[in-house]
């Protein structure tokens, strides 16, 4: 994983927190309507403002009821099994289109450190959208996800859980987060 938001070991400015264990690229990704999809985005050391979440949508979405994008944190890190992930912040975004989709409005959280940083995503819609993805998780638990998930607006925390075995197939969407 990289996370670096805030400094990095040298004092430089850091502006991204990336998944890098997990393969990108690989064929688009659909979503399911009203499923939750999480992406681990690494071990975050220092107290960092936690701004957008970010991510490709190469196939737009039909009739959208709900897009939306948030941060989350876990106890422990990826462990091959599932986790509860609670809520940081949460908000909507654009489903509609094709592009670079991040957050309609930046959030303003500050992620008390130490923490499992992850990035999540849900839709409803009668048609959800594609998305660049990754895979290779090999059901280590960098990936999870939540069937029938409540809204992120309104439910507090997640039961998300590890798919089923998969190798070099597509496994989710690709999320990053960004401090700009």
């Amino acid at each position: 994983m990289k996370i670096a938001l805030g400094k990095g070991p040298y004092g430089e400015d850091c502006r991204v927190a990336i998944n890098t264990d997990l393969l990108r690229g690989g064929a688009a990704f659909t979503l399911i309507s009203q499923t939750a999809y999480f992406i681990y985005l690494g071990w975050c050391a220092e107290l960092v403002s936690l701004t957008f979440l970010n991510a490709s949508q190469t196939l737009a979405s039909a009739t959208i009821t709900t897009a939306e994008m948030g941060y989350f944190s876990t106890p422990a890190p990826p462990n091959r099994a599932g986790q509860t992930l609670t809520k940081l912040c949460a908000g909507a975004f654009t489903g509609t289109g094709t592009g670079l989709k991040r957050n309609t409005s930046s959030f303003a959280t500050a992620l008390a450190a130490p923490a499992h940083l992850w990035g999540g995503i849900r839709v409803n819609a009668t048609t959800p959208g594609q998305f660049t993805s990754v895979s290779r998780d090999w059901s280590a638990g960098q990936y999870l996800t939540l069937a029938a998930a409540g809204a992120f607006s309104s439910t507090p925390t997640f039961a998300g859980v590890v798919p089923a075995f998969s190798d070099a197939g597509t496994i989710g969407p690709d999320l990053f987060g960004t401090s700009d």
